[in-house]
């Protein structure tokens, strides 16, 4: 099967040579939907710490803009304008529900076969992260690291290679997506930025939609005083008002209905002075639902980063844990007192066990697996790459946008692209793109839009970058190969 025509596009810049790490991992470029405290710049004042932003998939100089509102509109005044009007409180921590924990009821971790989970990230302001790590990287730099996207990829995951497993990189840096310093980001979510995608493509990404299955939005308000008493009275229901309740707001027939308590702080065995900085819900859970969040080390008791709490509540809350009881807050890289700020988890499928699956968040469909299969040649280098589901009408195709990421300073690099039966490469065969690392980003990505028609539906593909240095010995490296589906 032919191939179609590659177009691509090279991202030229200035340089920030050395200051910051390369983003990295399994995840690198990936879309984000976010949020930022109240103190940050970013966005209008009066909704600063409501609004939904997108970090748009790739990397761009471009200041971030709130989240489309295509198909949900998932801005303050629509989230909140039916129960209150600016100035709005700060959200600390927002899920929309579609968070896949791996975990049974107890918060024992539990990665199902053929899966690969993971969690994305963020830390509070003054993180110093353990020696070593990537949060300890991002200590001096600009921007700092508390703007930046971390990823984490769980124990017992399949279909990726084991040098992702159990260790965590960074996702983005702040200057990836365009963020000004000064600025914090304490919620993150992977489902709320795939609405505007799925409009384009539906109903391909099988998020879910109303009347069945109305889209909800889960979060808490940052703890302060001041901030909980721009809460409406009447909305707390006559309990305490407090950092750690959870309110919850569903959308259906085009609008946010009023806020109403998902989770009292007593339900999740917190107390009301505690304050939760990160939430994921996990609302489709077949035993019942799922709930991981963070608490500031400012309240009234000292939490594990990463609590767990299964719902109904027939067990107590308990630090996300291995079999073996590590807490999985212990492998992040964190250092002491550094605080999570901001979580959601993944679930994506490996590719081709899906089948006839019904799926929530199929990010398989917006990812690719990274496979285990590699070729190196001379010194082994850290290449990543990655392959993004872009809009297209179906009639159309599929377009991806497929990245390369660390290759060598100067030098150049190629995506490889071919479909599994011609694996190892047959380069007659395949669409080579030399493009030299000139980038502003750290890494010197390279990006490529590749464009398939409609007949190759289900299609699987491969795709591997490599990497040229400018100068002899030109000895030439590749990264692992990345595996996804045309759907």
């Amino acid at each position: 099967m032919r191939i179609p025509a590659l177009t691509a596009s090279c991202l030229l810049l200035a340089a920030l040579p050395g200051q910051v790490p390369a983003a990295d991992g399994p995840l690198v470029g990936m879309p984000l939907a976010f949020g930022v405290d109240a103190t940050s710049t970013l966005g209008a004042a009066p909704s600063r710490g409501a609004e939904h932003f997108l970090k748009p998939a790739g990397f761009t100089t471009a200041v971030p803009a709130p989240l489309p509102g295509v198909a949900i509109d998932f801005s303050p005044s629509a989230v909140l304008g039916a129960a209150m009007t600016a100035p709005y409180p700060d959200l600390d921590a927002v899920s929309h529900g579609l968070d896949v924990i791996p975990a049974d009821s107890a918060g024992v971790v539990t990665v199902p076969p053929g899966h690969w989970n993971f969690l994305t990230f963020s830390v509070r302001r003054g993180a110093v992260g353990d020696v070593g790590s990537a949060i300890r990287a991002e200590v001096g730099t600009p921007g700092g690291n508390e703007a930046d996207f971390f990823e984490y990829v769980f124990r017992d995951s399949t279909c990726i290679p084991p040098e992702f497993i159990d260790r965590t990189f960074k996702l983005a840096d702040s200057h990836d997506y365009g963020m000004p310093s000064g600025n914090e980001v304490d919620a993150v979510d992977l489902a709320m930025n795939l609405y505007p995608l799925a409009a384009a493509l539906p109903p391909t990404l099988g998020l879910p939609a109303c009347p069945t299955a109305c889209p909800t939005l889960y979060f808490s308000l940052e703890g302060s005083a001041a901030n909980l008493a721009l809460w409406p009275a009447a909305l707390w229901g006559g309990h305490t008002p407090s950092g750690a309740m959870v309110f919850k707001s569903t959308w259906s027939a085009g609008a946010w209905g009023p806020p109403t308590i998902a989770f009292t702080p007593a339900q999740l065995d917190l107390g009301d002075c505690e304050d939760i900085d990160g939430l994921a819900v996990d609302a489709y859970d077949p035993g019942g639902m799922q709930v991981l969040y963070s608490t500031t080390r400012t309240g009234c008791t000292q939490r594990d980063e990463l609590m767990f709490k299964g719902c109904p509540c027939d067990l107590p809350a308990a630090p996300l844990r291995y079999r073996d009881g590590t807490p999985v807050s212990t492998r992040l890289g964190l250092g002491g007192g550094d605080e999570v700020d901001a979580i959601c988890v993944g679930d994506p499928l490996c590719q081709g066990t899906r089948n006839n699956q019904p799926g929530i968040l199929q990010l398989e469909r917006t990812v690719g697996d990274p496979w285990p299969a590699s070729t190196t040649f001379g010194f082994p280098r850290e290449l990543a790459v990655q392959a993004l589901r872009e809009p297209l009408p179906p009639s159309l195709g599929f377009a991806y946008r497929l990245l390369l990421v660390n290759g060598h300073p100067g030098g150049f690099g190629a995506l490889l692209v071919s479909l599994p039966t011609l694996y190892p490469f047959v380069f007659p065969t395949q669409l080579p793109l030399q493009v030299p690392f000139t980038s502003p980003f750290p890494g010197q990505p390279v990006s490529l839009s590749v464009q398939l028609p409609p007949e190759m539906l289900g299609a699987e593909l491969i795709v591997q970058g490599a990497t040229v240095p400018p100068l002899p010995p030109f000895d030439v490296h590749l990264s692992h190969a990345l595996r996804f589906a045309a759907r």
